[in-house]
């Protein structure tokens, strides 16, 4: 028998071993304090301009709702313009959620993305499996995760070094090549577009060095990828200039949904996501089912079910020491989320 779980991510219902997400009314009520409870940050300034995504794909927002930019660039050597772990309340505790769960989820998405208005996802395989992988680069780090001693809970948004960031998507592409060299080539694109839209006149002259570093590295890597890619007849045609943008935006919008449904970011509009015939603004919202509907529909199937999984957390920390313990004992709980056709 489900019993209700506390208000939060809109209504999650528990049943053993499964946090089934279907929320029962639209999420219109959602502000900053909101967000920011989610994001395990209480302290974030109002004034922070919210979006979902970045560079070439953007989100429009539905008036009155204010959705959380993870992307976001507040300016600081110590705020880092992505997230590590998702933190969720959940009552006396939390559900933590890996980046690297979050991006299986948006594999997923992938996966089963692509019909007549959309078109199809090429390579299918290629960019599927770099949606899966985009946040590889935390997978060490996140486990042992650092503790946020403001919070008493793992690192979340936007609280990671510049080091420790430049760090993670140095590596990223690199341990993407053995398995796909297309995959490895948009995930070190992904890693780019986050740096690439960070104002640098807002930072030391020591860090934007080191941001520019990182840059020109990604450059050359890509630059070697893209001609191995097309002087080879098997991958010449997946590697056209056309081709690769759009499967890098591709895997911007699959990124941007997956944590949108994970933080109940809903409603909101993710704009110009490219479609088959150009680009289509696509409607999240709250179905009269309670499931996610996206309106334009972009799944070959009617219906679809998506999951990941997170370790529920009971309590606040005081060293890293207590959390790696508490996250080590800490019960899995599987996260599901239906989507379904308007």
């Amino acid at each position: 028998m489900a019993e209700p779980a506390p208000v939060h991510l809109g209504e999650l219902r528990i049943v053993p071993g499964v946090e089934r997400r279907q929320p029962a009314t639209p999420a219109e009520c959602l502000r900053v304090v909101g967000i920011a409870g989610l994001a395990g940050r209480q302290d974030r300034p109002d004034g922070v301009e919210l979006t979902v995504l970045t560079e070439e794909v953007l989100v429009a927002q539905q008036v009155g709702v204010q959705v959380p930019d993870p992307h976001a660039d507040h300016g600081t050597t110590a705020a880092c313009d992505t997230r590590s772990m998702l933190v969720h309340p959940d009552g006396d505790g939390v559900i933590a959620i890996g980046q690297p769960a979050h991006a299986w989820l948006s594999g997923q998405l992938a996966r089963a993305w692509g019909n007549e208005r959309f078109g199809a996802v090429e390579p299918w395989e290629e960019v599927c499996l770099a949606a899966e992988q985009h946040d590889i680069g935390m997978a060490e780090w996140e486990r042992r995760p650092a503790l946020n001693p403001q919070t008493g809970l793992p690192r979340s948004f936007m609280e990671l070094e510049l080091d420790d960031h430049l760090e993670i998507w140095w590596r990223a592409a690199p341990l993407v090549v053995p398995q796909s060299r297309y995959a490895a080539l948009l995930v070190s694109m992904h890693g780019s577009s986050l740096y690439q839209r960070r104002d640098l006149a807002r930072l030391q002259p020591p860090d934007v060095a080191r941001v520019r570093e990182f840059l020109a590295g990604q450059r050359e890597l890509q630059a070697h990828l893209l001609a191995g890619l097309r002087a080879d007849p098997r991958t010449a045609s997946a590697a056209a200039d056309a081709v690769v943008r759009r499967n890098r935006r591709l895997v911007w919008a699959w990124d941007s949904l997956s944590l949108g449904l994970l933080l109940d970011w809903v409603p909101y509009e993710l704009a110009a996501v490219p479609a088959a015939d150009g680009e289509r603004d696509i409607a999240v919202r709250v179905g009269a089912g309670g499931a996610i509907t996206l309106d334009p529909w972009p799944f070959g199937a009617p219906r679809l079910t998506v999951r990941c999984e997170g370790r529920r957390l009971a309590g606040r920390f005081d060293d890293d020491a207590a959390l790696q313990h508490a996250l080590a004992a800490a019960p899995w709980v599987t996260v599901e989320v239906e989507l379904a056709a308007p």
